[in-house]
Parts: C-alpha cells; structure tokens; sequence
C-alpha cells in the first residue's frame, strides 16, 4: 500500500518504533509502511473470512512464546457496516449479523478465561460510525441535478464530493447548485465554507464543492446507485447509509473495554436508560458501573498509548483524559457514546482511531472545543509496572482492540453549553497542602497570573523581551499563540481568561453592550457599572479560590471589583492606570510575604501599557516597542524578586494577553451615516471595529439588515444577523449581543463620524496609522501570549523521541533533547481557566475549556 496516502502514526507503528511488538488484523492502513516499520504480525485485508477465524488469529497470536508475543492485537470486521449497507440497520439480516458478532466476541473472552488471562488482557471493542436507514424515496440523483460529464470525481455519498474537469468552472458549478438548494434536503458548500463544526476544510484532498445532505437522505449518480443497490432500485427495499453529520444520534458509535485497567469506576448517572446487552451484563455485576460518558474517538489513540505505557506522537486528542472517571457533564442528558468525526467512511473513522492525526484538523476553529493538545500524565492511569503472569510465564501489558464496523448505538443524548468536567470526590483540598517550601516558610500551591493587555503574540520576535525570552530558556513554557474569544477586546477575553467561558455564556460580550432585559448600558469605563455583579456571569478563578477555602488577591483585574455570587477577591485593588508595572510587582510581593494563614493562594495583575501604545500609534510603531521593554523589565523585576524568596520553584507564574492589534489607517474607517438612512434610528451602536446596531424599533430590523446585506456586496466587511453569525465565533446565544451585527475585515473599522471625531484615535491626521482589535478571533494579529514557569510548568526528566522534545507536566514539548524551547501548540483563551484549577488543586466551575486543559 502506498505510504504517501496515509498521514500520522497510527498506534501499531508507535509500538514497532519503541520496541512494542504489534499484531494487525485487516485493520484499514495496517499494511502500511511508516517509517520503515510495519506490524510484528500482519494479517493483509481478505474478503469473506468469518469473525470467528479473526478471533482464532489473535488468541493464535497471543500463544506464541514471551519474545515472539505483540502487547498490541487489533481486528477489523466489517460485517454488520456491510449487511446493515445492503438491507438497512433495521432489517432481520443485521440484527442476524450483531447475534454472529456476539459470539466471536464470547469466543474471545472464552478463549482469555482458558488461558487465565481474562484479568490480564484488557480488550477494547470499538466502531467507526453508526448507520441509518434510507428509504427509495429519500434518494436523490445527482444526474437530475448536474451535468455528470463535467466532473472526473463524484464520490462521497451519502453526500456528494465533486471535483470538476476544469477548477475554472468550480464557482459556476456551486452556483448552479446554490440556486436549487432552496427548500431540499441538503446544502452546498464551497469547500473553505464547510461549517466549521465539521472540522473538515483545511486539507487539499476536500473537494472543492461538497453537497451535504440531512440525515436519512443520500445522493447518488444512477449508473451507481443500480450497480450498489440494485434490491433497492429494483425491489424498493430500505439500504443503510453512514457519513451523516457526526452529531446525529444514527452516527454514533460504540467503546466498550474490560480488563485490568477497566475496572468499574463512579456511577454513572445515565446507566438506568442504558439498552441492556447482554455479553456486556453477562461480564459485570452493575452495568451503570462501567457507562462513561461520550467522548471523541480521537483520544482512543492517547489512551492506548497509556495502557501500553507508550510516548503518543502528537495527535488531536487530550493527553490526560481520564477513562476511569464517570463525570456529570453540565447539560447533557444520555449516556456513553463515542463520537466520530464528520464524514463517515469506511477507512476515514478507522483511520482516526487508530491514527495519531486525524483527517480533520481540530485548531481553535473547533466548533466544540477546540484545542486538546499534550497535557502532563497521571501516573496513576499508567499501566502497573510489576509484570503480570500467565501460569508460570511472564506476561507484559497486553492489549486487543476490535473494531466493529457499522456498528450503531441506540442512545440518545446532547450536547451542553459547557465542557464535561470532573468532580472527583477523592481529591485532596488545596487548604490542606502546606508541602511546598522556600527553605524558611511554608506555601500553598500558589499561582500569579499577569496579563499584558494588547500583546500581540508576534511582539515576542522582536527581540526586545529578553526577561521573556529567558523565562522558556530555563525550561518554562510557551505556547505558539493562545487564541482569543471573539469578540477580540479586552473585558471579554479577560473575564473569559479567569472563567473559562465564552462572552456569549458569561455575558460580558463587548465592551459596551446593551441588555434589553436590564434596560440598561453596559460601558467597561464605568465604575459604577462595574461593580454592578448582574452584569458578570459565571465563576471567575478568585471566586472558585475564595469558595474553597483558600485566599486570593486581584490588582485591577475587569470584573473583580464585583461582588460575583456575593464574593469578592479577599484582598482587591480597583484599576488605578496611573500605577507603573514595577509597583504592581511590588504589590504582588507584600502578599507573598504575609503569614502563612493571610497568603494568597491565587494572585492577579492587570497591565495595560502594550494595548494603549498600540491604539495610539500603531502595533509597529516605536511607541509599542518601548511598551514592549517597559513590560519586559517588569518580568525580569518579578523573576528577580521570586529568586530573592526562593520561591522561583514555588510559585507558578502565567503571562497572558487577551488579544493582539491590527494597523488601521484613517482611510479605511468605514462610517455609517454612509450606510443607512438615518443613524439615530438606532438605539445602541456599539462595538468598534465592528459594528453592533440595536434599532430603536424591532420592526425595522429586517428592513435595516436587507439595507445592510445590499449594500456589503463587494465591501470589506459582512452583516449578519445575531442567529446567522458564524457558528464558530461561538456569538449568537446572548440578548446581550445586537440584533444585526457588522463585522469588517482586519485592517477596517466602523465608526460613526462623532464618535471618531471624539476618540482618542482621531488625530486629525489622514496619513497617521492606529491601532485596532476586536476582528476575527483566528486572525494572525489578533494572537494573544501564554508563557508559564514554575513547578506545574518545568521540564520533567523522561524524555519523549527527539522529534517531540521533553515533556512539560501540564502541557507536553517545551525544551529539545539539545536544550533549545520548543513551542507547545496554540490553544483557545477558554482553556486557561482550567489550567488555573488544576495548579491550584481547585474543582472548576462549569466552563467550555477541556477537561484536563
């Protein structure tokens, strides 16, 4: 099989490459060679070899002598995917086909039970998708849609991926086919607008027109619908079709485990709804003991890398999900289930859950949560090292994986507003930790958070951070970028920095905002207002901090002067934006050295010095550079007076930004007197560089946005409405945000001509540059900083293979075998919350970050 089709490292060569021996059977890519490395025992893909033969070859395998033997089995059966294909997932031939698979995998557990290895094997049964029953009249010809002889690929179905002849007529083509979605079934997409919950555009082998189409339906050319179901065409029988949106309860598939490192764990709370099976309850005294709940099938690569004591190369999912854990997650109704990714092929979910990279990127354009990347391991989900035995013989860790295809999980169950998150009741309380130590005082876990408003990440090339710079030499952490929430400004990002939740879910959704149901403004210049706790939703850190029993202390922080769930920062500093950087170091060391009973556990500092330069004169302009030095000098002031205290291997230090800055010249102001008919029919305009536009009439919403969308065409920028805004800006979900909302290119603003003229950007000057954010989040300029150092950010010893670099105990590669900083993959702003808990040994408040962020 050729290589070059076949991207990542799927789990088999992990093994190979570190001395694991692997066994494959008819996996999908299992005879691939990566790296010059294939399985130590392969068994090729044949037609027609029944699943009892497959489970002969494992247990085959597994006989063979201790230095012979694979730690890895994997085995493939496609039988239900093809019955359930040809008659339906509901016809008497699949439900024939699930008895038959039943029983090859009680041939297995037989055969472990003879060998005394039931408790010694762990065995993972998986699918790749589900299936859903088509009827004749729910399938659609592309024939009646296209001229089929301007394509050299269709493929896809039950969508349709097309490839024209000649890319020239790409757009003609989507056109033609836009002009008839209108009331059917499916959408088409030009392949950079696939939505973004999909996961699914950035890669050249994407057609550049896909056509998705609602669950239940399929698409077809007729020259192979007759070829591939002719029962169907004939008879008008019912087929079976996967490759549906990854969310639709048909798409689900199937975890199931038993062994060593699968003994039940918490309760869930969805078992009772469970569908009874009966090899599963036949093989556990409680089956709510073992129902987790969902996950993506991207982390079943990290976590077998875990059973087999492995180094994961990097891949899309979270390094220290906790498979043990039954964890409640806020909102969500239903039971354990696997997720797979969008676009369910016979070769694609295979790939991902064996695979360490996925088909589909998942950066911070996830519609869900984006960004799970390398995380420190719990030692305590580490396979034991003490070696188990088979009578008298050794026995290594020993993994067999089988994968059911097509198999479908008949459980229902959504998707919350917030992350799953863990309360594990075992955890010790942070109050009660007094371990660390400077050589003459005791501390508590500690964490400092300091943020540089305005920072953008690419300031850090400037070379004028030297302090910075230093912090990740001597073995801290840096991240490529940490991408901001959107809208990128500054009360959002900051307040979703210390919750974990986005603008739209804890309400601070700009910095200026109207709320229809307070009848009332927000403005973040307002002290008044800010102090006002019904404006500021969610848990912030200093809240979490407070209502465990700990202490924390917030030097100008937005947000903290509030009175959040009736709890303020214990010690609280309102913003004062005369005060220099060095001076709030000094701060931040009178709380350090108070008593042991009066310290802080969590501190934070808010600079504004780098975004204030930046709006003044631009982000490439002297004046941020030495905003630049002056923040630098701050961070060495800090690291010097950590050292001073001995506390440099004591205290956690983060250095965050919420955002970047974009330049924008006088020109590119777009004003709306030129826009509409009347700006003061308009009851809030809020929002710059975007343009958020409350009518004083609801009435004339529709008119005002048709006005709007007429006159955007061919403009740099694009109107929405509040519920069409794109899903990935996670902005929709709030009375807080307007009805119609204008969002302008990077590099433009929208203003109206008094409030230009009364800005501080106004200089009267058409030829002198300024400084904006608050455009798309994902926008190179608008990059914020993540730079961490302290005991829960060091380099820890073992080192990964020399292409990954040391580990980093929260968040994988931060120092090279040869000692040089390696950059951790980006991740979101929502994350970062998390990270605080988990520093500080804290249970998080519901939030949208990761579960181990």
């Amino acid at each position: 099989m050729d290589s070059s089709w076949w991207g990542g490292e799927p789990i088999w060569i992990t093994a190979e490459k570190q001395g694991v021996k692997s066994g494959v059977v008819m996996w999908p890519g299992g005879a691939v060679v990566h790296d010059g490395f294939t399985p130590s025992h392969l068994v090729p893909f044949q037609d027609n070899v029944a699943p009892q033969a497959k489970i002969d070859k494992l247990l085959e395998w597994i006989d063979l002598p201790l230095e012979n033997r694979p730690q890895l089995l994997v085995g493939y059966m496609p039988e239900f995917d093809i019955i359930a294909h040809k008659h339906s997932p509901n016809s008497k031939e699949a439900n024939a086909t699930l008895e038959l698979l039943e029983a090859a995998a009680q041939q297995l557990r037989d055969g472990l039970v003879e060998r005394n290895l039931a408790d010694i094997v762990d065995v993972i049964y998986v699918s790749d998708h589900g299936m859903e029953e088509v009827t004749p009249d729910k399938v659609i010809m592309l024939d009646d849609l296209v001229n089929l002889d301007k394509f050299k690929l269709i493929n896809g179905f039950p969508h349709a991926d097309l490839v024209p002849n000649d890319p020239s007529e790409t757009e003609a083509i989507f056109q033609e086919l836009k002009a008839q979605e209108d009331g059917q079934p499916w959408k088409v997409y030009r392949r950079k607008d696939i939505p973004a919950k999909y996961q699914y555009s950035h890669n050249d082998r994407i057609a550049p027109i896909v056509a998705i189409i609602e669950n239940g339906w399929t698409f077809f050319t007729k020259e192979r619908f007759i070829k591939a179901h002719p029962l169907t065409y004939n008879e008008g029988k019912s087929l079976g079709c996967h490759g549906y949106d990854n969310n639709e309860v048909s798409m689900r598939s199937i975890f199931l485990a038993y062994g060593p490192d699968f003994q039940p764990g918490s309760r869930s709370i969805w078992a009772k709804h469970s569908p009874k099976s009966e090899w599963l309850t036949s093989n556990s005294t409680d089956q709510s003991d073992v129902i987790h709940p969902s996950f993506q099938n991207t982390e079943v690569y990290n976590l077998l890398c875990r059973l087999l004591d492995l180094e994961g190369e990097p891949n899309n999912g979270t390094l220290t999900w906790d498979y043990r854990t039954a964890a409640e997650q806020p909102g969500q109704k239903g039971l354990g289930a696997s997720r797979t990714p969008f676009i369910l092929h016979l070769g694609s979910g295979t790939d991902v859950i064996s695979s360490t990279a996925a088909h589909m990127s998942r950066l911070s354009e996830s519609e869900q949560d984006l960004l799970h990347h390398g995380q420190h391991k719990q030692p305590a989900l580490t396979p034991q090292p003490t070696p188990r035995r088979w009578h008298h013989d050794p026995w290594k860790v020993t993994l067999v994986g089988v994968l059911l295809i097509g198999f479908v999980v008949t459980v229902g169950f959504s998707f919350g507003p917030y992350a799953e998150f863990h309360k594990v009741d075992t955890r010790q309380h942070t109050q009660d930790l007094s371990a660390l130590h400077n050589g003459t005082h005791p501390f508590r876990k500690t964490v400092i958070l300091v943020s540089f408003d305005g920072f953008r990440a690419d300031y850090l090339d400037r070379g004028l951070t030297p302090h910075l710079s230093q912090v990740v030499q001597k073995g801290g952490f840096q991240a490529q970028h940490m991408t901001p929430s959107f809208p990128s400004v500054t009360f959002p990002n900051h307040y979703t920095l210390v919750t974990g939740l986005y603008p739209e879910a804890h309400g601070i959704v700009g910095n200026e905002f109207h709320d229809p149901g307070l009848n009332a403004t927000f403005y973040y210049k307002n002290d008044t207002i800010n102090r006002q706790s019904e404006w500021w939703g969610g848990e912030p850190i200093w809240v979490t901090t407070v209502k465990q029993g700990l202490l924390s202390a917030v030097d100008m922080w937005p947000g903290s002067t509030a009175p959040i769930k009736d709890v303020l920062p214990t010690y609280l500093i309102p913003y004062d934006g005369t005060v220099k950087p060095h001076t709030k170091v000094d701060q931040l060391m009178s709380w350090l050295d108070l008593p042991f009973e009066e310290r802080p556990s969590f501190l934070a500092t808010y600079l504004p010095e780098v975004d204030s330069a930046g709006h003044r004169a631009s982000p490439e302009s002297a004046e941020v550079n030495s905003a630049l030095e002056l923040v630098d000098d701050m961070v060495g002031y800090l690291q010097e007076q950590l050292a001073q205290r001995n506390l440099s291997e004591v205290v956690n230090v983060i250095y965050v930004s919420d955002h970047g800055m974009a330049t924008v010249t006088p020109e590119r102001t777009i004003y709306l007197e030129d826009l509409v008919e009347d700006v003061h029919q308009f009851k809030m305009i809020t929002g710059y560089p975007l343009a958020a536009l409350t009518p004083s009439d609801e009435q004339d919403i529709p008119v005002i946005y048709e006005t709007l969308k007429q006159k955007s065409d061919g403009q740099p920028w694009e109107v929405y409405l509040k519920d069409d805004i794109p899903k990935r800006f996670h902005f929709s979900h709030s009375d807080r945000i307007a009805p119609i909302v204008c969002i302008p290119e990077v590099g433009w603003t929208f203003f109206t001509r008094r409030k230009y003229t009364h800005s501080y950007l106004y200089s009267g000057d058409n030829d002198k540059p300024f400084g904006v954010h608050g455009y798309d989040n994902l926008d190179r300029t608008m990059q914020a900083i993540f730079i961490a150092h302290g005991p829960d950010f060091r380099t820890v010893s073992k080192p990964l293979q020399a292409s990954t670099g040391a580990e980093s105990e929260f968040y994988g590669p931060s120092l090279s075998p040869q000692g040089q900083p390696l950059l951790h993959p980006a991740f979101a702003n929502v994350n970062v919350y998390n990270i605080l808990t988990k520093a500080l040994d804290l249970v998080p408040a519901p939030n949208n970050g990761t579960t181990d962020a």
